[in-house]
């Protein structure tokens, strides 16, 4: 697993809480994860949007992938 460092380089805490939750409640749509983290859902759109450029790739699930390959969320 990188370093806690390294994985703030590649993606901010909020855009790895996002991805973490996205990753342990595939079934969600963004309007209920915006609803269970307490955030705008316009918020959720342009975090996941962001971490996509950041691990680039094209999909949430593509995404959960990657991080999860890097070892940067569970």
């Amino acid at each position: 697993f990188p370093s806690h460092d390294r994985a703030k380089q590649i993606l901010t805490g909020r855009q790895l809480q996002v991805l973490a939750f996205c990753a342990a409640n595939p079934d969600l749509p963004t309007d209920q994860v915006a609803t269970e983290l307490g955030i705008a859902s316009s918020t959720i759109r342009n975090l996941l949007s962001e971490s996509y450029e950041r691990l680039n790739v094209h999909t949430k699930a593509a995404a959960i992938a990657k991080a999860r390959m890097l070892g940067l969320i569970p």
